[in-house]
C-alpha cells in the first residue's frame, strides 16, 4: 500500500512538473516562500508595466482597483489571489489567478499580453486549467464574471470551453456607468 501511494505521489509530481514546464511554455505559481516570493518583485513590476501599456490592463481592471504597475504587484500579492505567471520562451506572456476559493469553486481570471493573443493564448489557457485542476483536487468549478463590454474576454473563455450562464443587467460599474455582467463556468467534470 505504501509503495502504491509513493508511486501515485511520484506520478502526480511528474504530471505537475510537465504542466509547469515544457520546452517553450513555463508556468510559475506566484507564492510566498520562507525567504521571499517565487518571482522577483522586478519581474512582476515589469509585467505590470507591459500590461499597462496595452489595452488589456484597463479591460482586466475595469473597476479602477488597479491603475498602475505597483498596484498590480500588490493585487498579485494579496492573500485572496492565487496567481500563476506564464512565460513563453522565458518572456512574460500572461498571468492567470484564482480568488475567493471555496470548498469546490473559485473565481478565475486571465490576462494575456497582446503579443500572445490567438492560438498561443489558447495554449496558455488550457495549460492553466490543467494546472488548477491538478493542484486543487477539491476544485470542481472555475467561475468567470465578465463585464458586458469585454467581448474579447468572452470569446476567449468560450473557446477555452467555459459555458455561458447568462447575464445580470447593470451589475458592474465602470467609470461611473453601469454595465451587464456575463457569468461563465468551467467544470472539472467537462475537463478532458
Amino acid at each position: 500500500m505504501a509503495k502504491q501511494q509513493a508511486l501515485k505521489s511520484q506520478e502526480q509530481d511528474q504530471l505537475l512538473y510537465s504542466l509547469l514546464n515544457s520546452s517553450d511554455i513555463q508556468l510559475v505559481p506566484y507564492v510566498e516562500l520562507e525567504d521571499g516570493w517565487s518571482l522577483d518583485y522586478e519581474v512582476l513590476l515589469q509585467f505590470g508595466i507591459m500590461a499597462q501599456t496595452s489595452p488589456i490592463f484597463s479591460r482586466t481592471f475595469y473597476d479602477g482597483t488597479v491603475n498602475d504597475p505597483q498596484q498590480f504587484v500588490e493585487k498579485m500579492q494579496s492573500r485572496r489571489n492565487n496567481p500563476v505567471f506564464i512565460f513563453d520562451h522565458e518572456k512574460p506572456a500572461a498571468v492567470a489567478w484564482l480568488n475567493d476559493v471555496t470548498a469546490n469553486y473559485a473565481f478565475g481570471h486571465f490576462m494575456v499580453l497582446p503579443d500572445y493573443w490567438g492560438e498561443r493564448a489558447m495554449e496558455f489557457g488550457h495549460r492553466v486549467l490543467d494546472y488548477w485542476f491538478t493542484i486543487s483536487p477539491a476544485l470542481e468549478f472555475v467561475i468567470g464574471m465578465i463585464p458586458g463590454f469585454n467581448r474579447l474576454a468572452m470569446a476567449y473563455i468560450k473557446r477555452l470551453g467555459f459555458k455561458d450562464l447568462g447575464r445580470v443587467p447593470m451589475l458592474m460599474v465602470r467609470n461611473g456607468r453601469r454595465d451587464d455582467c456575463a457569468f461563465f463556468y468551467y467544470s472539472r467534470f467537462d475537463h478532458d
